[in-house]
């Protein structure tokens, strides 16, 4: 129960560090707030955003920043791991928080290093008054909720190509019906999950000695199965190979009552 509330609380924690800290550094970094930016931002070279358009552009860059980071680090030796997540997001929320001190205006300097806490505070503010979305908003809102579904889209693809070994499933199934039924057949089969066409070789075994033999070509996702006899007090076994491959693939077995 304590390892639950541990995860669950390790989340919501996470939340903001990749949906929002990394997209609304980078914003105020590249558009810092002014001093006067109580009132609507008018169009010019010195113009700023609003409450919402600043949370459209910070959820919108988080989440493109997140998904280039998927990229990154996938290449990278260490790969994804919880670790390289905290340092990238961390470090990139610190570095283009680091800019956007740099950035801020001068009446900003009295309010930290960053000046976080007070583009923070304005934004809390102005979402307790009446929101208006004016066409120029319309269309920053739209294009932030474009950006994320095109960052999640990306994420889904990439991580439908990441490349997985194929692998092949043996087994080998008792079939006894009734609580007080024995098993006297089982079901042997081989389910293919490899990546292309594979030709293979089943041995049956009881008690080490060889009675059967099998040779198949299984495209992917095929399945070749047979019914095989369980005499009472042996141990049956079943081996399968690869072709050109003398090392057992995949082993299963079982023992039958006297």
């Amino acid at each position: 129960m304590l390892l639950e509330i541990v995860g669950v609380l390790r989340t919501v924690a996470a939340l903001p560090l990749v949906l929002f800290l990394p997209g609304y550094a980078l914003t105020v970094a590249l558009v810092p707030p002014r001093s006067g930016d109580d009132a609507p931002a008018e169009a010019g070279p010195d113009r700023t955003f609003t409450a919402l358009e600043r949370l459209c552009w910070s959820l919108g860059l988080s989440m493109g920043l997140s998904v280039l980071g998927a990229f990154a680090l996938n290449l990278a030796p260490s790969g994804i791991t919880p670790v390289s997540w905290m340092l990238f997001l961390g470090g990139s929320t610190l570095f283009f928080a680091a800019i956007a001190g740099a950035r801020r205006p001068a009446p900003h300097r009295g309010y930290g290093m960053t000046g976080l806490v007070v583009a923070t505070a304005r934004l809390t503010d102005r979402f307790r008054r009446r929101v208006r979305l004016r066409p120029g908003q319309r269309v920053l809102f739209g294009g932030a909720a474009l950006l994320v579904v095109l960052a999640m889209g990306v994420a889904r693809v990439s991580a439908e190509r990441e490349p997985s070994p194929g692998f092949t499933q043996l087994y080998l199934v008792p079939q006894a019906f009734g609580p007080a039924a024995v098993a006297t057949w089982a079901i042997l089969g081989v389910h293919s999950y490899e990546l292309d066409d594979q030709q293979f070789e089943l041995v049956l075994h009881r008690d080490g000695v060889p009675v059967d033999r099998w040779s198949f070509r299984l495209t992917p996702d095929d399945v070749s199965d047979r019914r095989v006899d369980l005499p009472t007090g042996h141990v049956i076994e079943a081996d399968l190979y690869r072709a050109g491959d003398q090392t057992v693939y995949r082993h299963v077995s079982v023992r039958t009552k006297p």
